[in-house]
């Protein structure tokens, strides 16, 4: 730097410098999980990303990558990469293209679909990954990336009596939402999954999240902060959670991030249900430093909602009166 140059100026400068090589920081998001279960329609409807979907088919044979350049000037990566379980010889490929990304990505999206009761092959495929690392500290920052998602919630269907979703109209605009015994059916594989699951990576999962007030926990054997991160070590269990809130009630909402870091989030791209905690989840998820560049993409007021117009199309229904002589669809009818 010139000695000739003011203070002033060379503070300027410097912090020009430090601006410039924060633009230049490229964000990824990577998502994924076996072939089928959503991920490019859960990517399409989070972020607003155009990836093609196919109804019929695996619309995804290679990852996809969609850039978008933020308003403060960065570059975002979402890349949907392609379904394992199809065959053993690409799933060898797969492998290599996921560990490569998940080290790459700042957040990824691991989708496992809500209407199956088989984890073992994720569980395998993510094993695999981890023991391409060569430490236990790598394992654990390859962990921490990690969001789980349980994708088409909206396919579950109680073996009791019909429990359908209604859908609440604000405005133009309408909130899907399930009826009690749908609720009850998502938090009962929501639980089954992450403990059957997630569980056996306990000892590789490290929870974190900020507080941006004083917080004064000593001596306790799993939790430490850094700066205004809080970290928790190892899977924090509900019961643990409500122990601590009941013991430091001024953390209480730092005790629920804490859990939600490694809830397994159940969603529905289609009905756009839960998306925005989802958003939350993955805005925690990110250093503090990324958070910024993010902005753009955290709508959660909005995240949820969809046009009534839109939302009449999700029901492909008709009502056949034979006696009458009609048929109604159900998409025509005005709100």
């Amino acid at each position: 730097m010139d000695k000739k140059m003011s203070l002033v100026e060379r503070v300027l400068a410097m912090v020009l410098q430090e601006w410039n090589e924060e633009i230049a920081k490229t964000l990824e998001v990577s998502v994924m999980g076996q072939a089928g279960v959503g991920k490019t329609s859960l990517m399409n409807a989070l972020f607003d990303t155009h990836f093609e979907v196919d109804p019929i088919r695996p619309a995804t044979k290679d990852i996809q990558i969609y850039s978008e350049k933020t308003s403060t000037g960065h570059e975002i990566l979402f890349n949907d990469l392609p379904g394992v379980g199809e065959s053993v010889l690409e799933d060898k490929r797969r492998i290599d293209q996921y560990k490569e990304k998940m080290e790459s990505s700042q957040v990824v999206i691991w989708a496992i679909q809500a209407d199956s009761r088989s984890y073992v092959f994720d569980s395998e495929i993510l094993q695999k990954i981890l023991a391409m690392v060569a430490t236990k500290e790598k394992q654990i920052e390859l962990l921490s990336k990690i969001v789980f998602v349980l994708t088409k919630v909206d396919h579950l269907m109680s073996d009791q009596q019909p429990s359908p979703w209604i859908l609440s109209k604000e405005t133009d605009k309408g909130v899907f939402k399930p009826q009690k015994l749908t609720r009850e059916l998502i938090a009962q594989k929501e639980e089954y999954f992450r403990s059957a699951f997630i569980t056996q990576f306990g000892e590789l999962i490290r929870g974190k999240t900020y507080c941006n007030s004083n917080f004064t926990i000593k001596n306790h054997p799993k939790i430490r902060r850094t700066g205004r991160r809080i970290y928790y070590e190892g899977l924090l269990t509900k019961a643990e959670r409500d122990f601590l809130k009941q013991s430091y009630p001024q953390y209480a909402q730092v005790f629920d991030r804490l859990y939600d870091s490694y809830r397994i989030i159940p969603c529905s791209a289609r009905f756009r249900y839960n998306l925005n905690f989802l958003m939350r989840v993955i805005v925690d998820r990110l250093q503090s430093e990324s958070v910024g560049p993010f902005g753009d993409f955290i709508k959660l007021d909005v995240m949820s909602h969809m046009p009534l117009l839109q939302a009449k199309q999700l029901r492909n229904i008709v009502l056949l009166d034979e006696k009458r002589g009609f048929s109604l669809d159900i998409a025509n009818v005005d709100f």
